[in-house]
């Protein structure tokens, strides 16, 4: 098992059919991430990112403790690798 850490900002949300996905790089490679597989993690930035870009809230409480680095822990075992012409 390998474990990646990436930047929250460095991570691209993608949807294609309804699905959500993570297209990320690490090493110089480009890897996708099936949305059952994207850390929990991910999903407390996002919501907090979207309320303060697009001022979206999907309930009425966002919470962000502020000394916590927003990095990401991905298995890149789960991840698949991907060409760098991949659609986002």
């Amino acid at each position: 098992m390998v474990i990646v850490r990436i930047p929250f900002n460095q991570l691209y949300y993608n949807e294609i059919e309804g699905k959500a996905e993570l297209i990320f790089q690490h090493n110089g490679r480009w890897y996708r991430l099936t949305e059952d597989k994207i850390p929990s993690r991910y999903w407390r930035f996002r919501k907090v990112y979207l309320w303060l870009t697009e001022n979206k809230t999907f309930d009425r409480r966002v919470c962000l403790d502020l000394d916590e680095k927003p990095m990401i822990e991905i298995n890149l075992d789960e991840a698949e690798l991907i060409s760098e012409d991949y659609p986002l």
